[in-house]
């Protein structure tokens, strides 16, 4: 979603600015619109995004490219000592140059998986590490604190670099944070939340969330590098696939090339971007576990931080150098002496100080990743293979582009030639791009710059690569429809208390199915909706989605058995309305006698998607009717977080109706639980007892 923050002021430089949030490592990159005076409009100040390097607790002449998403709080016992919270690199070195500060502080890692997370009060476990939260600090709370840090540290680097003395910034600051391709709606929206609950918004012209997904930033980052695609000797028609493995997920997506004539190249989506948490965390926690398993317990608990941080590091240089090559049996890693001492000889080096992890044993390790991660590839690209012949189009897999910092490691290169070599046949190859570990945040940087010079500079149109995408998903509605005796069994009907009538509550009509193709990145619709009411308020329109098949879709809640899940829901208020508007819905008793018992009103719901990001609106007589409760997006007040309905999901209070290929009649809201909009006090008690969700039978 795009939010305008602050107007851009004309004494100010635009900037483009990228921040990749990663689970293990983030980063920043940024690219001037603005150009220099003297200058031509049509020229922008510099060629390509830079990548932002300085970091604290590391030497200004020393270049690293991300920093560590980790973060030490002081401990409550030390709240005296006035210490400052710490991260980035300075967090990490508490054990390795600091073990006197060490006991003081907390330390937290890998909190960016648990955004979505239900329960952010407590201890979250994750596969086999645990998110120590410090008291009174929740998984938002770190986010939040993080990229404070990060964004005030890059904000008052850039006025040093400049030599700009004044409290004011040179820059009007665009921001496109990037998401995972498994962060659902309500995780977007959660994250949209902390940013603008932070400083940063304060600081910011624009800001986007959600627009573009971590795979797809990885693609544009690899189909801008004009000297890999020709290396790669793509041809019309060919398949690619670029594979993003981080620390955390393991994110896929595929394109066809269609127009490989002229820069910048045009390509189709072959496959909506799909992820798998398998990144390096789960490789680093096999050589914790193992770790574990062989001193005990008590001796690995005994185990300071300070230890256990070099020994983790030593783990990490060793497993990124692993190539599995025979002259090369083993890798060697100094233990503490404590757990020297537990270990069986067989591990051991001859003087007992260094542990010994053979090419077998650093294979296992890789293992458990490595699996996934070619099963997730082959998933993904057969199910391209399937929208090339559904499009009528040639099947032929050229290659895979490998990314990401897990992207990096000769062994995963190998392994995943071989068995991508062994599923779709010798021709596909394995290709490290150049910067493999920035293309997520190189990527990000070149698509906002395209998006912000389109609108800034006179004669420049928007050239993006992507020439038409997929949707991931299908979008539906939650209806209730008329009785029909030949279709619905007797116990589902109830009545209508507006029109009398017998209808069926609970029914999903679908009005757009996961992989319909359509032009460039933003998807935009509308479909039609009616409800039924005694006396116009407001209505509230409940989203729903699934991946499952488009032509295995649910048709009602009891079917849905957890594949569907709730996006959101959308308040749409008719009270502004003149009752003359609307038509006269009539009540019939014993077959003949009818009187005016309400109104109907048939309007539209508009539809806008890009990448992880939805925006809804409604209109009845081309008037807007509607405004998306924000707080409705996070479902877990009702226990339903986004989840899958059919268990706590869809509250069964909330019922809609769609005009889709049934007449306004036949499928409508129920009425009674529409509320009069002057009533304020009725409206909260409602929301507050109405919407608690309940075990659907």
């Amino acid at each position: 979603m795009w939010k305008k923050v602050t107007s851009s002021t004309s004494k100010k430089r635009d900037l483009a600015v990228a921040i990749d949030f990663g689970t293990s490592f983030s980063g920043i990159s940024y690219w001037e619109i603005s150009p220099p005076e003297g200058e031509s409009s049509r020229r922008a100040g510099q060629q390509e995004p830079k990548q932002f390097v300085r970091w604290p607790g590391v030497r200004t002449t020393s270049a690293h490219h991300k920093v560590p998403t980790l973060l030490a709080y002081p401990r409550d016992e030390y709240e005296k000592e006035n210490l400052p919270i710490l991260w980035g690199f300075e967090a990490e070195q508490l054990a390795g140059q600091r073990p006197e500060d060490e006991k003081k502080y907390i330390r937290c890692r890998t909190f960016k998986p648990q955004i979505d997370a239900e329960n952010q009060h407590s201890a979250l476990e994750t596969r086999s590490f645990v998110v120590d939260l410090p008291s009174g600090k929740t998984i938002l709370d770190l986010t939040k604190n993080y990229l404070e840090l990060l964004f005030e540290h890059f904000t008052e680097t850039l006025k040093k670099m400049d030599a700009h003395d004044s409290a004011e910034d040179l820059y009007s600051y665009h921001v496109l944070f990037t998401v995972p391709a498994t962060f659902s709606h309500s995780a977007v929206e959660s994250f949209r939340k902390i940013v603008e609950e932070s400083r940063i918004v304060d600081c910011l012209a624009t800001y986007e969330i959600g627009t573009l997904t971590e795979p797809e930033a990885a693609a544009i980052h690899t189909i801008s590098q004009t000297e890999q695609i020709r290396l790669s000797k793509l041809k019309q028609g060919d398949l690619f696939t670029v594979c993003d493995a981080g620390g955390g997920t393991v994110d896929v997506c595929s394109y066809f090339a269609s127009d490989l004539q002229s820069f910048p190249f045009k390509f189709d989506m072959a496959g909506p971007p799909e992820a798998e948490n398998c990144g390096s965390e789960t490789i680093d926690s096999n050589f914790r576990n193992f770790v574990q398993n062989e001193v005990g317990k008590d001796v690995w608990e005994r185990t300071t931080s300070s230890e256990k941080y070099n020994l983790h590091h030593a783990f990490v240089e060793a497993k990124e150098q692993f190539d599995d090559r025979e002259e090369r049996p083993s890798q060697y890693i100094r233990l503490p002496a404590h757990l020297a001492k537990r270990f069986p000889s067989r591990f051991m080096s001859s003087d007992r100080t260094m542990l010994g992890i053979t090419r077998r044993h650093m294979q296992e390790l890789f293992f458990n990743s490595v699996d996934q991660i070619t099963k997730l590839l082959a998933r993904h690209i057969q199910n391209a293979r399937v929208v090339a012949r559904n499009e009528a189009r040639p099947f032929r897999v050229k290659c895979i582009f490998l990314v990401g910092g897990l992207g990096t490691s000769p062994y995963l290169q190998k392994v995943l030639q071989k068995n991508m070599q062994a599923e779709f046949g010798t021709s596909i190859r394995i290709i490290s791009p150049l910067s493999a570990q920035l293309a997520v945040v190189d990527g990000a940087a070149r698509v906002l710059y395209q998006k912000l010079r389109a609108s800034m500079v006179p004669d420049v149109k928007l050239q993006s690569p992507i020439a038409s995408s997929l949707l991931p998903a299908s979008y539906g509605v939650v209806v209730s429809t008329q009785f029909d005796k030949k279709k619905h069994r007797r116990e589902e009907r109830v009545k209508d208390p507006v029109s009398g009538k017998p209808i069926v509550e609970g029914r999903i009509v679908w009005f757009l199915k996961k992989g319909t193709r359509y032009e460039g990145t933003v998807f935009e619709t509308e479909t039609s909706l009616s409800t039924r009411f005694k006396e116009p308020g407001v209505v509230f329109d409940e989203l729903v989605t699934s991946k499952r098949d488009p032509e295995d879709l649910p048709q009602t809640i009891r079917e849905s058995k957890g594949s569907v899940r709730v996006v959101c829901r959308v308040k749409s208020d008719f009270s502004s309305f003149r009752k003359q508007e609307f038509e006269r819905v009539k009540r019939e008793l014993f077959g003949f006698l009818r009187w005016k018992a309400g109104y109907e009103a048939n309007f539209k719901l508009l539809v806008k998607l890009e990448a992880s990001s939805i925006e809804l609106k409604t209109q009845y007589n081309e008037k807007d009717a509607s405004e998306l409760l924000k707080f409705e997006w996070n479902l877990s007040d009702w226990g339903a977080s986004g989840g899958p309905i059919g268990g706590r999901g869809i509250s069964p209070q909330a019922r809609f109706g769609l005009n889709a290929d049934t007449p306004p009649s036949d499928c409508f809201l129920r009425s009674e639980r529409m509320i009069p909009s002057d009533n304020r006090l009725e409206l909260m008690d409602w929301l507050d007892k109405g919407f608690k969700a309940r075990e659907l039978e």
